[in-house]
């Protein structure tokens, strides 16, 4: 029954239904506190509600459980949407040190870098954000966001063929 209530509580979550799918992931929570799915559709469909600090509460534990059973690349996914949800809520400091703590454990990554190039921009530090944009391409380079936001950056900072070179590969 668990399983059938996750099912249904992604799918929901899937098409917008955060409230809804977040009843199904308390009752799954009820039963088992330690669901992993549970904990994490119901931290995203927080987030999509605009519930930041109930969310992060639910990516932190998931994080925890990800990483007590073993599954190093959802620990990695997770911290990473950690680091983008600090962000995202103008928590920048906070993104910063995520971002930081995850090249620690895990070394870098295009997205990792591409989180703290976001949140340098939105610091206004443009020079170290368009730097952070070309690490974040060269990381990735066939990964579109990176791509585009040095596109952004550098259209914004007039450096016009860089921008367009950005857009074109």
């Amino acid at each position: 029954e668990l399983g059938t209530l996750i099912h249904g509580a992604d799918i929901l979550a899937k098409v917008g239904a955060h409230d809804k799918a977040i009843l199904e992931c308390e009752k799954v929570l009820e039963r088992d506190p330690g669901n992993l799915q549970a904990h994490l559709i119901f931290a995203w469909s927080r987030d999509r509600l605009g519930d930041y600090a109930e969310s992060l509460d639910h990516y932190q534990t998931a994080l925890e459980i990800a990483n007590t059973q073993g599954f190093p690349d959802l620990v990695q996914e997770i911290f990473l949407t950690i680091a983008d949800l600090h962000r995202r809520h103008e928590h920048l400091e906070l993104s910063l040190y995520w971002c930081t703590a995850f090249e620690r454990f895990h070394g870098c990554s295009s997205r990792c870098t591409l989180i703290r190039a976001l949140t340098m921009q939105a610091l206004g530090e443009e020079d170290e954000a368009i730097e952070l944009f070309r690490e974040a391409v060269h990381q990735g380079p066939d990964e579109t966001l990176p791509r585009y936001f040095l596109g952004v950056a550098c259209r914004e900072a007039g450096l016009l063929a860089e921008a367009q070179a950005a857009f074109l590969e």
